[in-house]
């Protein structure tokens, strides 16, 4: 590929850097996003899919204190076209 050509916008971002990232800088968003659940709504024709998650989940299991917000990042729920209102 030539080197004078300009890349395209990109949108795409690594959700787990961003999380940790996140972690460090943020921690009490960081938090927030580990527990307080996200509806998220995906509509279609003839149906209507609502469901609700944390957009970070840490790892569960071998953990007695839950409030530890340094455990393992599992998943990343990001999904900002199906996000709908807050419960």
């Amino acid at each position: 590929m030539p080197s004078d050509i300009i890349g395209g916008e990109s949108i795409l971002i690594d959700c787990m850097a961003a999380a940790h990232t996140m972690r460090d800088l943020a921690p009490d968003l960081f938090e927030t996003l580990v527990k307080c659940p996200a509806t998220f709504v995906k509509q279609r024709e003839g149906a209507c899919m609502t469901y609700s998650k944390p957009h970070i989940v840490l790892q569960q299991s071998g953990h007695d204190d839950l409030n530890d917000m340094m455990r393992e990042i599992v998943a990343i729920h990001w999904a900002p076209p199906f996000e709908g209102p807050l419960n």
